[in-house]
């Protein structure tokens, strides 16, 4: 079995601060590319017209 396990300094989990409050990870990244979100969607939208689905 090889070892491709992730880091051990990157948790599946948030972490605690010193004050002991939790600090969730981040799960999710702005991905779009400087695309506006509006323009994202709508570059996904397809047009169906009565009777294709």
């Amino acid at each position: 079995m090889s070892d491709t396990s992730t880091a051990e300094t990157e948790s599946q989990f948030g972490t605690f601060d010193s004050d002991g409050n939790y600090v969730p990870r981040q799960i999710i990244d702005a991905d779009l590319g400087g695309v506006d979100i509006d323009e994202a969607y709508t570059s996904t939208m397809v047009t169906v017209e009565d009777g294709q689905l």
